[in-house]
């Protein structure tokens, strides 16, 4: 281990050269250090103040006040500034749009006047498409607000479905989008956000101009890119450098394979499974158009990631309660080591919750660079802890979950994985302690690390077994063969700990029913479900809830099967939950789905109808 760390740093160093040197040209360019304000804190390019205007490419004020403010070029308003990161991003409020959001006015309805440029891109994240279209334009589109007098919005769920013919005198409109997607989808201000959160990208033309050449980036002719006042010699003296250098990068380059060979040597046999090197493009696009924070802010947010706000301990990082400057209250998950294998975790989990939106799915707010000192994600906030602790907690014996909010725990959790596997992820880590819930007790699926994108034309992928003892797939252990049913065997766990309020394994249980599953299993084939079901839930005593449990327990019987090809699919799961729900339930149904359940048992054939009247009879 000792050596790899050699290794690491001694690639590091080399990887970062080209960057210490450009850090060493910036020392000598006079009067361009960065600089102090206010609440912002040192800053420096892309950003400078009005005193060194050469300096930077936006101008920062009031540093000397409370609040300071950005102008990005002469034609452009003031914004004020809420923060800004050291990875070029910051949150800024635009009055206007600020105004008539509150006021819910139709004037918000017009694209913002930030700036564009041949160096620098000003990216708005999260952001929502609209279509404003004049009253007697129609467009297919999921939702219509018309509350304007002379025109319409219109606008879809997610931005994958855009419409493709949008008629000419229908303009397209960009605005922020809140971070955490609102309830009420059909009135389009519960939308929008009235900060703006922007991305600045500056082009490398203009970078290389700004460090190498020390000149002004501008717009030049034809809208190309211009270095104005670019020294003459700049490019002499960067090959004057670099020669001068060459005898030292040649001995580190030596040093880099001589540690590669040494380490190949003594670790490969034992970790050549262990540890892959990252390509280079997926370290580029690593943040999936997230925005980024800096360790520091994060850092603070956390209290230095204080023992005390710490919400939870995973197999991958420890999860910390933070408060960011703007007041939201956030999740930060800091993943033990930043080794090669905790990037690719890290990169996972932002690739699959950057492409995916669902109510019972955890928001993704951002993350750290990849280059970070530590690796950290940042989630919304949720406050009620999770199932896990409701169902066998300290606070399980207080105030017990009732069975409506079991039912509606895994109604909602069944509609996430169903939403996933749709949109083909295995989540491949789902038990009770990945899901939360939030202060109105509904289910957000947390936890994507191990999650992984499952070709369409694919039958199955052959992957070494991840997952929590308790929950894993047995075809997937034995076979290694990793398929959506996967998923559903540990929803099958989930629906077993909803009925029984006892965690998957435990070894103070007798031997018998250390593992829940198996004791489940065990408990349904010989018609002894009552010993299983948790006293306070009113099993014995109330008719509808005795039918409705019957129903789930042999459910998750089905998907507790041995044989993945006798699960049903999650499609078929939500189905029966949401028919076990019904408000149309006859307790006379109730009483018979026992028997019911034991003939389909005695009769495979049978089981499948049995379940799929556990579902029409209560919509009949």
């Amino acid at each position: 281990m000792d050596s790899f760390r050699v290794l690491f740093s001694v690639v590091v160093m080399c990887s970062h050269f080209r960057f210490l040197k450009s850090l060493e040209e910036e020392a000598k360019r006079p009067g361009c250090a960065p600089f102090f304000c206010g609440a912002l804190g040192n800053i420096g390019f892309p950003f400078t103040n009005s005193t060194h205007p050469d300096c930077g490419l936006f101008i920062v004020g009031d540093c000397e006040r409370p609040t300071q403010k950005i102008k990005f070029n002469k034609a452009t308003e003031w914004y004020h500034i809420y923060s800004i990161s050291q990875s070029d991003s910051l949150t800024i409020i635009d009055q206007h749009l600020n105004k008539t959001v509150h006021n819910h006015s139709c004037t918000a309805f017009s694209n913002l006047s930030l700036p564009s440029s041949s160096f620098f891109t000003l990216k708005i994240t999260p952001s929502i498409t609209l279509f404003k279209c004049p009253s007697g334009v129609t467009l297919q589109s999921d939702f219509k607000y018309t509350n304007c007098p002379d025109f319409n919005i219109y606008y879809n769920r997610t931005q994958d479905s855009l419409p493709k013919d949008v008629p000419e005198n229908c303009s397209i409109i960009q605005l922020p989008r809140k971070f955490t997607p609102a309830v009420n989808t059909e009135d389009v201000f519960s939308l929008l956000r009235d900060s703006i959160y922007v991305n600045v990208e500056v082009s490398d033309d203009c970078t290389n101009c700004y460090y190498q050449q020390k000149g002004r980036c501008e717009d030049g002719v034809n809208g190309a890119f211009h270095c104005a006042g670019a020294a003459k010699d700049g490019r002499d003296t960067n090959l004057k450098l670099d020669l001068e250098l060459g005898s030292g990068i040649t001995a580190l380059i030596l040093m880099c394979i001589l540690t590669f060979f040494i380490w190949f040597y003594h670790k490969a046999k034992l970790q050549s499974s262990n540890i892959s090197a990252l390509d280079a493009s997926e370290l580029q696009s690593i943040n999936y158009g997230l925005p980024i924070f800096s360790y520091k802010e994060l850092e603070k947010a956390t209290n230095h990631f204080d023992l005390n706000k710490e919400l939870g301990d995973g197999g991958f990082g420890t999860v910390y309660h933070g408060i960011l400057q703007d007041g939201r209250e956030v999740a930060v998950k800091r993943l033990y080591e930043n080794t090669f294998k905790r990037v690719k975790i890290f990169m996972n989990e932002i690739e699959i919750l950057t492409r995916l939106r669902h109510k019972n799915l955890v928001t993704l707010y951002g993350c750290t660079s990849h280059l970070s000192r530590e690796l950290l994600l940042l989630y919304e906030y949720v406050p009620n802890g999770t199932v896990a602790y409701h169902l066998y907690g300290k606070h399980a014996r207080v105030n017990p979950l009732s069975w409506s909010t079991r039912m509606t725990i895994a109604i909602e959790t069944a509609s996430a994985l169903a939403y996933l596997h749709a949109s083909d992820i295995i989540h491949r880590d789902v038990k009770t302690a990945n899901i939360l819930l939030d202060k109105n007790y509904t289910v957000k699926v947390a936890d994507f690390g191990l999650s992984r994108l499952f070709p369409s034309d694919a039958t199955h992928i052959t992957t070494a077994p991840q997952g929590t003892p308790g929950y894993l797939d047995p075809e997937y252990h034995f076979f290694y063969k990793l398929t959506g049913k996967s998923d559903v065997y540990s929803f099958g766990v989930v629906l077993i700990e909803l009925i029984s309020s006892m965690p998957p394994i435990d070894m103070k249980r007798q031997n018998n029913q250390i593992n829940l599953a198996n004791f489940a299993i065990s408990q349904i084939q010989s018609g002894s479900l009552s010993e299983l079901v948790d006293p306070a839930l009113g099993y014995t005593s109330d008719r509808a809830i005795r039918g409705m449990i019957n129903c789930v327990a042999e459910l998750s019987f089905r998907c507790l099967q041995q044989n993945s090809e006798m699960r049903p699919n999650m499609e078929e799961v939500l189905a029966v939950l949401q028919g076990s729900a019904s408000e149309k339930y006859e307790t006379q149904y109730a009483e018979d789905v026992t028997e019911e359940v034991m003939t389909a048992r005695k009769h495979p054939s049978l089981e499948q109808l049995m379940l799929k009247s556990c579902s029409e009879h209560h919509l009949n």
